[in-house]
């Protein structure tokens, strides 16, 4: 997992594909339109013990967590 993730990091949404093959918990119908997107993380808060992140691609409207997003690769997916 990306454990390391922050403010200001560049986040890749996992494809469509990949979140109909998994169950990832918290995952709703409407955020569909982002799968495979790259998104920057603009807040990151807890909630009952869990991490969740506010990205700028909706307007960080949805929670998302970090087993929605592509895990980092070196030389991918770096800050702006």
């Amino acid at each position: 997992m990306n454990r390391s993730l922050k403010v200001g990091d560049r986040v890749k949404i996992v494809s469509l594909k990949e979140i109909s093959n998994s169950f990832r918990a918290g995952f709703i119908e409407c955020m569909k339109e982002y799968c495979g997107k790259e998104a920057i993380i603009k807040r990151k808060t807890e909630c009952e013990g869990k991490i969740y992140y506010k990205i700028d691609l909706d307007k960080q409207f949805f929670f998302w967590s970090e087993n929605m997003f592509e895990k980092k690769k070196e030389g991918l997916l770096k800050n702006e």
